[in-house]
Parts: structure tokens; C-alpha cells; sequence
């Protein structure tokens, strides 16, 4: 008899220049294999792409990190397990533009705790980021996290996050910066065992992975 490993999960994402000119990037995970298709990546782009953010949001981190996650919130379909998404605006307030977390929870600042979320998956971020969603226990990306510096942006934090886990022997691992009022602009990392993958909001990326 052949026994076959019916817990599955995916990760998708993607990225590109919004209407209003924001590079902007979003990631999701799911176990719904009918979500990991480019269809659903092609709609998800359709209904962020009018994205803009108010006055207030221009000058306060927090309200366009809010005003960020609720419109990643409507824009996502049903069954996905976690999310998130990172842009960049140019003039604004930062560190800021970089949300990740469960996707039926209430949007949330970031405070570098430990937060477990289903499918056996671990989250800690950092105000500021970087984020990390991790396959395992959620105190392990709260150990990656405290290793690395805050506000950064770029991958280059990630790749270092993605090292960690790999001798800590996780899985995967997700991360994502902030792309707003950062040194750099935001990007998403997937790591899958040795293999790694970038995604950035000034490059036209779809990317779809199947992580278990």
C-alpha cells in the first residue's frame, strides 16, 4: 500500500507597478490547491491595482500599514491561511508598506511576539520589518528575527533569515520587508529547503510554489 501525504501547502505571489505607481508585492499561502493557479494570481493583481492610500496614511506608518492590510483583506480569496504584501511610496512616512500574517485575523502592528497560525505555521515581525512565517514553532522565527536588523527593506536580510532556517533545518520559510521609508524597497523571500525565490514590486513576477 502506498501512503500519500495529503497535507498540502502552496505559496503563491507576485509583483508589479500599480496604476498609482507603487511597486507593489503580495504573497499567500494556502493548502487550497485550486488558489495556486495564475488566474487567481491575475485577479488578485486586478483588484489591488487601483490601490491608493489617504493624506493621513502619507504621514502616519501605522495608517498605511492599516490601510494596506484591509485592502489586501478584501482583495483575497477564501482559503488562504496567511498573507502578506510590501510597497513602496514614494514621500511617505516609514518604515512602513510591509504587513504579514493570518489572513482571517484583524489587522494588527507588528510587536516581534511569537503568533501561531494554522497548518503548523510560526509568525513573529517586527515593527518596522522584516516578517517571518516559518513551518514550525513560532518561537524559531522569533529567534531568526531578533538576529536581524530593523528597517532595511531590500532582500538581503531575508537571504540571511533564509540561512538561519536552513541550518535550523525549517522546512520553509516566508519573509518580507518593508518597502516605505526604507533604505531599500521591499521584497518577499521563499525559501523551500536549499532553494530560494525573490519577488519585488519594480519586477512584472508571478510566482506559484508548492512548499509541502
Amino acid at each position: 500500500m502506498i501512503w500519500k501525504n495529503k497535507r498540502q501547502l502552496y505559496a503563491f505571489a507576485c509583483g508589479w507597478i500599480t496604476k498609482a505607481g507603487y511597486p507593489l508585492a503580495v504573497i499567500g499561502i494556502t493548502k487550497n490547491r485550486d488558489l495556486a493557479r495564475s488566474s487567481v494570481l491575475e485577479k488578485l493583481i486586478s483588484m489591488l491595482d487601483p490601490l491608493k492610500f489617504s493624506a493621513a496614511a502619507l504621514s502616519d506608518p501605522r495608517q498605511l500599514d492599516y490601510e494596506l492590510a484591509c485592502s489586501l483583506a478584501s482583495a483575497l480569496p477564501r482559503g488562504i491561511i496567511a498573507a502578506g504584501a510590501t510597497v513602496t511610496v514614494t514621500g511617505a512616512a516609514g518604515p512602513s508598506g510591509g504587513i504579514i500574517g493570518g489572513a482571517s485575523g484583524i489587522p494588527a502592528s507588528a510587536n516581534g511576539e511569537p503568533e501561531e497560525l494554522p497548518e503548523g505555521l510560526g509568525l513573529a515581525a517586527a515593527p518596522g520589518g522584516p516578517g517571518l512565517i516559518i513551518h514550525g514553532k513560532p518561537e524559531d522565527a522569533v529567534l531568526i528575527l531578533s538576529a536581524l536588523p530593523r528597517g532595511t527593506g531590500g532582500s538581503s536580510v531575508l537571504f540571511t533569515a533564509a540561512e538561519m532556517a536552513q541550518a535550523m533545518q525549517i522546512p520553509f520559510l516566508i519573509g518580507l520587508t518593508d518597502g516605505t521609508g526604507t533604505p531599500e524597497p521591499g521584497a518577499i523571500l521563499i525559501m523551500k529547503g536549499r532553494d530560494t525565490k525573490t519577488v519585488f514590486g519594480e519586477l512584472q513576477q508571478q510566482l506559484i510554489i508548492r512548499l509541502l
